[in-house]
């Protein structure tokens, strides 16, 4: 079982696999820490590709990735195989180092090493002493490897440089620490849309919330505790803010219309959303989160009834088009009175209506405690990785067997992996020549 976690190819199936759920869990909206008890309604409110309509986002609950079983087996799986691979590179390394070499460790040098058997027509002891002699020209540091009929040696250059390895897979291990700690107490609230002066408490045993000051190109921010303001702070798109590990984000911006009025003798309308059912109101205000997204509005002491919708492809900001229409009460019919792209007042059955567009900063909080050993390890593991790929350690196993007479054969070994290749047929080579020397 060992060995099947051991081999490099296993490793990077599971690296793959994990790449890939991670990139697919950015697409899927996730599930709200706050709302997880209920993900029946939250889907159902979700586009038709991740709503429970969806088997397969259901079924292997792709809308709460991170807290799935098979995700966090999926974890450990890797985890095993990355803390396998790093003990057997690790001995080699030491190995490579102290020059200490036994048969048994010939196991380290994978089960596909590069291999060349090179025969030659002098003595196992003249064979022996060219091969060391071109070994110690190219700065080769040789250990003979005792208990063998045959005479061994194995012979190694830039022996530090195996330590690379060890070093980035360690790092690479602490990056999956780090993203299974963000998946067992990681957390997203769900987005609001705060008007100047909201307070939007953060929960999640936290003692905070966050209050919206101002607009603009870059919001001010304020971080409250207990009511008092412990931290200001601007916010914009890729400019988040933070707090003791908290994440506050503005992940987009989403318009918003305040509709008031007056009947013909001028007195104020009353407004009643249909949807969130309150008082009547001189003004209403209406959030829309998405394209094709619609609030119904009655108009109270009178048989009207307005929608307005968010029309799709509107973008975010000034383009943004909410069209307004009067909906016939008997047969549901609607009748479009026009189409707003800023403020501005339409008639309807003889009254004044004023719309006025605003725009709201989308924001969400996320709390994702070890993104920082994540992100530090995976890089760090990329880079260690890298360097051991461009500039490799080398290592040559050397078996020298008497043939007939006064001949022999040369069994040649190699560690395979990515950037051996190129200095072992050269160095194959240039043995080649060495040994064909009648001289």
């Amino acid at each position: 079982m060992w060995q099947f976690f051991a081999a490099p190819p296993t490793l990077l199936a599971l690296a793959v696999l994990l790449a890939m759920l991670l990139v697919l869990g950015s697409f899927i909206p996730q599930i709200p820490a706050e709302v997880a008890d209920d993900p029946q309604a939250w889907l159902a409110a979700q586009p038709e590709a991740v709503s429970s309509s969806n088997g397969l986002v259901r079924t292997l609950g792709l809308f709460d990735l991170y807290h799935t079983f098979w995700f966090r087996l999926l974890l450990a799986f890797t985890g095993v195989a990355l803390f396998v691979w790093l003990v057997d590179s690790a001995e080699l390394a030491w190995r490579a180092a102290r020059g200490q070499w036994t048969p048994a460790a010939l196991a380290l040098w994978g089960r596909h090493p590069l291999r060349v058997l090179l025969p030659s027509g002098h003595a196992p002891d003249d064979v022996h002493a060219r091969l060391g002699s071109l070994l110690s020209i190219h700065r080769y540091r040789s250990a003979g490897v005792g208990g063998q009929s045959a005479r061994n040696v194995v012979a190694g250059r830039r022996a530090g440089l195996w330590w690379a390895q060890p070093a980035g897979l360690a790092a690479l291990l602490v990056a999956l620490g780090g993203l299974a700690v963000m998946s067992t107490w990681g957390w997203q609230s769900q987005e609001w849309r705060p008007a100047v002066g909201d307070t939007h408490s953060i929960a999640h045993d936290t003692p905070y919330s966050v209050r919206l000051e101002a607009l603009g190109t870059v919001c001010d921010v304020a971080w409250l505790e207990n009511d008092q303001v412990v931290q200001e702070d601007q916010i914009g798109l890729g400019r988040p803010a933070t707090r003791q590990g908290l994440v506050l984000r503005q992940v987009g911006t989403a318009p918003a219309v305040t509709i008031r009025g007056q009947d013909e003798a001028g007195r104020p309308l009353l407004f009643q959303s249909v949807e969130e059912p309150s008082s009547p109101a001189a003004d209403i205000t209406l959030a829309f989160p998405a394209a094709g997204s619609q609030h119904l509005v009655s108009v109270a002491s009178r048989d009207l009834l307005l929608v307005f919708r968010l029309e799709a492809g509107s973008a975010a900001g000034s383009e943004a088009r909410l069209s307004v229409a009067l909906v016939n009460t008997t047969d549901g019919t609607q009748q479009t009175l026009g189409v707003l792209s800023r403020s501005g007042p339409f008639a309807v059955d003889g009254l004044q209506v004023e719309a006025q567009l605003a725009y709201r900063p989308v924001l969400r909080v996320d709390y994702w405690p070890g993104m920082g050993l994540a992100v530090a390890g995976l890089a760090l593991g990329i880079v260690l990785l890298a360097a051991g790929w461009l500039a490799p350690g080398r290592l040559v196993w050397l078996a020298i067997e008497p043939g007939v007479e006064c001949s022999s054969l040369v069994h040649v070994l190699a560690v395979g992996g990515a950037g051996q290749h190129r200095w072992f047929a050269r160095l194959a080579a240039q043995m080649r020549e060495v040994l064909a020397d009648a001289s």
